[in-house]
């Protein structure tokens, strides 16, 4: 039997976008963490399509991004590391509910993979597999060296909104979503020319 279907589900206390697509609901279910954070992939269905014919997929608009960003934009909560994790669980288990299975996979890619990660190791007990792509590996190191550039690559171009935002929130580690995406603004930001100096490397 297929299923394909869309809704809000009072995830912790606000209303979250989950779709669940697939062709059979025998076969093993795959729940996509998306990327950014805040660039969902539930919009990008024809994408997965051939996926379908052996998962039944499962895609989450995170606190933040897409649907749920657009149904709780005045009052979004807080965008944590903590809250996420919990509300990916929480996702988790309402996907096993609606779907009478014991565990599920995860796909994680980019922030995903990082979110991914965290809810394995807090819940190992719902998932049968993991899969990360553009899996974040780095470390603290790689996001300071990232906050650094970004610095100096504002400082060098004069654009002091980017040097005001940078310097406040500083370098990482953050506690916070929006701390972290301050620095994913500045850095390497779209639309921005490099310098004089990044042009002649």
């Amino acid at each position: 039997m297929a299923i394909d279907e869309g809704q809000f589900v009072n995830i912790n206390g606000q209303e979250q976008w989950i779709t669940i697509r697939g062709r059979d609901l025998k076969n093993p279910v795959l729940l996509i963490l998306h990327g950014g954070p805040g660039f969902p992939t539930s919009f990008m269905a024809p994408v997965f399509a051939e996926w379908e014919k052996r998962f039944t997929l499962v895609q989450w608009d995170q606190p933040g991004g897409g649907a749920t960003w657009s149904k709780n934009e005045a009052h979004p909560g807080p965008l944590t590391y903590a809250r996420f994790v919990d509300d990916g669980i929480e996702v988790t288990e309402w996907v096993r509910r609606r779907l009478t299975v014991q565990k599920i996979a995860l796909l994680g890619n980019s922030w995903g993979t990082c979110l991914g990660v965290m809810m394995i190791q807090q819940r190992p007990d719902l998932f049968a597999a993991y899969v990360g792509t553009s899996q974040v590996v780095s470390g603290p190191e790689g996001d300071k060296l990232g906050y650094e550039l970004g610095l100096k690559a504002a400082r060098d171009r004069g654009d002091a909104k980017a040097v005001s935002a940078l310097e406040l929130v500083g370098p990482p580690p953050y506690a916070t979503l929006e701390q972290f995406l301050v620095r994913q603004t500045y850095t390497n930001p779209p639309g921005v020319p490099p310098s004089p100096a990044e042009a002649a490397a």
